[in-house]
């Protein structure tokens, strides 16, 4: 089937679902209409068509882009194999935006008073779709088609994680499967087995796609109260996404904090809605902390001075006394981490420590000496010599620059 075929298809089962769909062409459409007249009409701002625009340039082909704005609305996009063709859809709620939560809602986006009755009135004419896995699968399942192995989601932003999962609203205990049944079981250990291997490679569209795979499953019942049941089911799935994030080569101190806020956070969940949704969260975290802090070294000694140099770089990071407080020849750690690093300990500290002072820099107003100070560099001249040996400026001057690069890539 042509990619020009499947595209209809899709197109035809959104529109059957009362969703709003555009084949928008790059050089010459006007984008103002995509948000059925949120911002155009609405908030009255005059360059909605030059920011899609500028989104829909940024997309690569074989990529589905995932976007959920502050307002929870939802809409998706690919660029087509011609590249010159943006297919678009959207926008969608996956939860009911009235009562409490409208107000919720506008509160939050801090608009003036009068836009309350237009904003509500703009909520009750968006389409609204039960289940968000589906509406996902849906677009996964067209962009293996048209890009096979090659197709990748993005999800654009955290809010996306704030939907609610309607796939788990109904879910099924049923007397014609108990828990003895052994294909049941396995199903279940064989669907988490998966989980841990996605969420151990980093891979957040595969771990996603099976979190909601567990709505359709059984899970046992162990008390008589259902939202106790996910919350104690949540706290195990925790549990083991947070060993397979250790598995995956991440230094624990880096693990610990997140697993205890995940479930402190849990216990104040008041809906089985919530809980999936909070489950959807945790799994993209772990993904993210594995490709954040996922070492290619093989050594466990390793591992452990780059989680302390990552944890405090404030604290004296020289080689002689990591190798003391680890218990080990200087001349065999220095040999070891060049080997597996391609750098020298010295450099790489070095690194760290200016690409930590450049995001400071950029984003907050801590006076320099400060900065040198918490970047573990007690000398502030020393600092600023080595701020622009490596960066070709000084710090102040990187501060007041217009084209500041806080990474390194």
């Amino acid at each position: 089937m042509k990619y020009d075929e499947l595209v209809d298809l899709t197109q035809n089962i959104l529109q059957t679902n009362y969703l709003s769909t555009y084949r928008l062409n790059l050089s010459d459409e006007t984008f103002e209409h995509i948000d059925m007249g949120l911002r155009s009409d609405i908030l009255n701002l005059k360059d909605t068509s030059d920011s899609f625009r500028e989104l829909f340039q940024k997309a690569q082909p074989g990529k589905i882009y995932f976007n959920t704005d502050i307002f929870r609305c939802t809409f998706v996009y690919l660029l087509l194999p011609d590249k010159e063709t943006i297919f678009y859809c959207g926008p969608v709620l996956f939860e009911k935006i009235q009562g409490e939560r409208f107000n919720e809602i506008f509160a939050s986006v801090s608009l003036p008073e009068e836009l309350r009755e237009p904003l509500q009135h703009y909520y009750q004419r968006l389409p609204f779709q039960a289940s968000y896995s589906m509406f996902e699968s849906l677009f996964l399942e067209l962009g293996k088609a048209m890009y096979k192995e090659q197709c990748e989601v993005i999800y654009s932003n955290a809010d996306f994680f704030d939907h609610w999962d309607n796939t788990y609203k109904n879910y099924i205990r049923s007397a014609e499967h108990p828990f003895s049944n052994i294909d049941v079981i396995e199903d279940r250990y064989e669907s988490e087995n998966i989980l841990m291997s996605a969420v151990s490679s980093g891979r957040e569209s595969r771990a996603l796609e099976l979190t909601s795979r567990f709505g359709s499953l059984y899970l046992p019942q162990r008390t008589s109260n259902s939202l106790r049941d996910v919350k104690d089911y949540t706290i195990t799935m925790n549990t083991l996404l947070r060993k397979a994030t250790e598995h995956a080569g991440v230094h624990p101190v880096h693990i610990d904090a997140y697993s205890n806020h995940n479930v402190s956070t849990l216990e104040k969940l008041t809906s089985v809605e919530q809980v999936f949704e909070h489950q959807r969260k945790i799994v993209l975290g772990y993904c993210r902390i594995v490709k954040e802090h996922q070492h290619k070294v093989h050594s466990p000694l390793l591992k452990k001075v780059l989680a302390y140099m990552e944890t405090d770089l404030s604290a004296d990071l020289t080689l002689k006394t990591l190798s003391e407080h680890l218990g080990v020849n200087a001349s065999y750690l220095s040999t070891l981490f060049s080997k597996e690093i391609g750098i020298s300990l010295t450099d790489y500290v070095t690194n760290l420590r200016i690409s930590y002072a450049k995001t400071l820099l950029a984003k907050t107003d801590v006076p320099i000496k400060s900065i040198a100070e918490r970047c573990g560099i007690a000398d502030i001249h020393y600092f600023t010599r080595l701020f622009k040996r490596i960066c070709g400026m000084t710090p102040n001057a990187y501060r007041k620059s217009p084209d500041q690069t806080v990474s390194d890539e």
